[in-house]
């Protein structure tokens, strides 16, 4: 009888997956490009959000956000690119786990959470971006964010040692 097999597992069955596992340095190569990719995402979108709750106040949001936004979008996309390749090695054995699924639950989250920002307080940023506090729903999205990456963060690193190898 023919079974449907999990698509998380037929992914490990890739070339790709064989490139990564067969060679030295290509599972440890997508580790650092992840990352790095992170670092750059989170680094970027801490900036603003220390600015949204007062910090450097003779900094324009809007000009601020403007610089940030292009490293944000770049290093999101390198480290769901290296993500998804060490997903793609790892995924019958992460999948399962509560840790990798927190991790990605967080990061949709995360998203969720800067879409309400950019389409809601951040479309009336001309009214707030120099010389006043940011608004409450700013701060409060910008307390959200860094706490939901940080604990992406946590949980990727916890991955290591709840993870099987």
């Amino acid at each position: 009888m023919l079974t449907a097999m999990p698509l998380w597992q037929i992914m490990t069955e890739t070339p790709l997956t064989a490139l990564i596992l067969e060679t030295r340095y290509g599972y440890p190569a997508m580790e650092i490009l992840h990352i790095f990719g992170f670092v750059l995402m989170a680094g970027s979108i801490a900036m603003l959000d220390f600015r949204l709750l007062g910090f450097g106040p003779k900094l324009p949001v809007k000009v601020l956000a403007n610089y940030l936004l292009p490293w944000t979008w770049f290093g999101f996309a390198m480290s769901l690119v290296a993500g998804g390749t060490l997903f793609v090695v790892k995924a019958p054995e992460w999948i399962i786990l509560p840790i990798f699924q927190l991790k990605m639950a967080l990061v949709m989250l995360g998203c969720i959470n800067a879409a309400i920002f950019h389409y809601g307080v951040y479309r009336h940023i001309n009214q707030w971006s120099i010389g006043t506090a940011a608004p409450w729903q700013a701060k409060t999205s910008a307390i959200f964010s860094l706490l939901i990456w940080a604990t992406v963060l946590a949980c990727g690193r916890l991955l290591a040692y709840f993870g099987f190898g």
